[in-house]
């Protein structure tokens, strides 16, 4: 049990996230970074108690404060004194994915009003700049690399960007035209907080390079950028622990007014009543078989929550209603609606992933 402790408490330092980049700033036009680094990055591998089912469950969830993932950012460099980031969040209105992914933000420090794009905008068209010239089209917002070990980096994925403020407040969200950010609309710029929305990946070490530019006017009819082209990078390690899954994040939202949630066929229920919401994300860390179907549904009957009152838990009868949300390569997300009965109550949600069992998660909803 003093193992678990410790590894929690360092756990919960690293899930800070205040870390910030001391970096130099790069003159001239920015480019794609190297393919080898001098030192070689290590992936953190977190042994889990004995007793646990997964890794990375933490003793308690502050629900209310929004709880954050285990990241850690290192080695930023470039443009660094207009655009510096400073840590990754996912909190009440980042609830769900968009399009089949698990969404998060990035939080930057920004000088001056910033858009992510290569691309030179004037009055709402782009015109011709030599340096956005030399950046494929794919990677005009910025690319991500992976880590392969031996010095070795892969493209991963494009920096692939939500709006922040078209996700701001909601509380589930699925793809469609309000939510996404199409190609050939107004670039995508940071929130009133600094951030911008992203998909988290599976466990490993990656490098960002985003470009941007300031932001001028950002108006689908008169989108207008800076002419200078900038550019930072940085890297971002998402660890694993000795367990096949990990929890990845845990997150609450609270609402004063209960909202009726609708079942239908398969659910299980018609209507219920729900006052919170509790988003998981999950993450396994082997690959699956050749052919194999990587399922891991949310067990209705097999989930259940109790009150802690009087230093005893007290069984919450028919207060759970769970929901698959998505599955992709490494990561799973799931949802839970609850009818509980003090914002201010400290609870335990025991949630059974069909193929990695169950996971008692303690939540605390106070202040």
């Amino acid at each position: 049990m003093k193992l678990r402790k410790f590894l929690a408490a360092a756990l919960a330092a690293s899930l800070l996230l205040a870390s910030g980049c001391d970096a130099s700033v790069t003159a001239g036009a920015p480019s794609a970074p190297p393919s080898e680094e001098p030192a070689d990055p290590t992936l953190v591998v977190i042994p889990a108690g004995e007793d646990e089912s997964a890794g990375l469950i933490l003793d308690e969830y502050a629900m209310r404060a929004g709880t954050s993932t285990p990241v850690t950012f290192d080695h930023c460099e470039g443009d660094t004194d207009i655009l510096n980031p400073t840590g990754i969040r996912r909190k009440e209105y980042d609830v769900t994915g968009i399009g089949g992914s698990v969404l998060f933000e990035f939080v930057f420090d920004a000088k001056k009003p910033v858009v992510f794009t290569a691309e030179k905008w004037v009055d709402g068209a782009v015109v011709e700049d030599a340096a956005a010239e030399e950046i494929t089209a794919a990677n005009r917002a910025g690319f991500v690399e992976k880590y392969l070990g031996d010095n070795r980096w892969a493209w991963h994925t494009f920096a692939g960007f939500r709006d922040a403020a078209k996700v701001k407040n909601n509380r589930l969200l699925m793809s469609s035209d309000e939510n996404y950010m199409p190609q050939g609309e107004t670039p995508v710029g940071l929130g009133e907080d600094g951030e911008v929305c992203f998909t988290l990946p599976a466990a490993g070490i990656y490098r960002y390079t985003l470009y941007f530019r300031e932001s001028l006017d950002n108006t689908p009819e008169h989108c207008t950028t800076g002419d200078e082209l900038y550019s930072i990078t940085f890297r971002l390690t998402v660890p694993k622990s000795d367990r096949d899954f990990d929890v990845l994040s845990v997150t609450g939202v609270w609402s004063d007014e209960p909202q009726l949630v609708h079942g239908g066929p398969g659910y299980g229920f018609d209507e219920f009543l729900s006052n919170c919401d509790v988003y998981i994300v999950v993450s396994y860390n082997f690959t699956p078989a050749l052919g194999e179907d990587m399922y891991l549904g949310l067990v209705g009957r097999k989930s259940s929550v109790e009150m802690l009152e009087n230093g005893e838990w007290k069984t919450l009868k028919d207060a759970v209603r769970p929901d698959t949300l998505m599955t992709e390569p490494g990561l799973y997300a799931g949802h839970i609606a609850m009818n509980l009965p003090d914002p201010e109550g400290t609870y335990r949600l025991t949630v059974h992933f069909e193929g990695c069992g169950d996971f008692p998660l303690i939540l605390n909803w106070a202040e």
